[in-house]
Parts: C-alpha cells; structure tokens; sequence
C-alpha cells in the first residue's frame, strides 16, 4: 500500500501466490460504491480521476478478486477494451451474484486514449 497525498493509499496492489500482480485499485477522493473495471493501470489512472477504478492487468477476474472488490463496492462496471467486450459481458455474468448491480461498457476507444471531456461524459 502506498500514499502519495494525505492519509488514503492512491493506489493498491494485491498480489497473487506467484508473487505477480493480479489486480490494482485506484480510489477516488469521493464516497462512492461504484467501481470501474478495465483491463489496464494507464486506464485505471485515467479514469480513477472521475470514479473508483480497478485494472485487471489483462481480461480474466478471479473469483477471489471480484469477492474482494464486492467487499468495497456494490456496482461494478466491467470496461474493458473495445477488442475485449465479449469477455466483459462474460465477466459481467460470472460475477453478477457477487454485485448488487453489474454493468458492461462499451468503448470505442481505450479509456486511457480519450480527452479528459469524453472520460468526465463517460464516466460521470
């Protein structure tokens, strides 16, 4: 866990049995119970300016990791890339028990190649 302004950690790390990252949290300054999932850090760190954000590093989400994130969070919206949406549907299906509400995402760009006015209408 690391801080990098104030008293909250900008970022967490969870680490698997291998040593080797398996997701990677991106809090807000604001209360919210919405997470925004995506496959990528550049992408966590661009949208966690607007919610909670949450990098998969690639497509898959462990059971264990969507359990963790439904500790914290009751909506989760699966945004993964444009080339990656039947996963995010298949994501969306396998971990909607977990979630009070679950959402997909359909991008037409990455979230970390959009202006900060098309994040900010996105995300919002």
């Amino acid at each position: 866990m690391r801080s990098y302004i104030g008293h909250t950690p900008k970022a967490l790390t969870y680490m698997d049995s291998s040593d080797t990252p398996k997701t990677s949290y991106y809090r807000t300054h604001r209360d919210s119970t919405r997470v925004v999932v995506v496959e990528d850090i550049p992408s966590a760190v661009r949208a966690s300016r607007y919610v909670n954000a949450v990098a998969l590093l690639g497509t898959s989400c462990s059971v264990e990791a969507a359990w963790e994130m439904a500790q914290v969070f009751s909506h989760v919206v699966w945004a993964l890339d444009k080339d990656a949406v039947r996963q995010a549907y298949n994501l969306q299906r396998t971990h909607a028990i977990m979630f009070t509400k679950s959402d997909v995402l359909r991008l037409e760009r990455d979230l970390k190649d959009e202006t900060e006015e098309r994040l900010e209408a996105i995300l919002v």
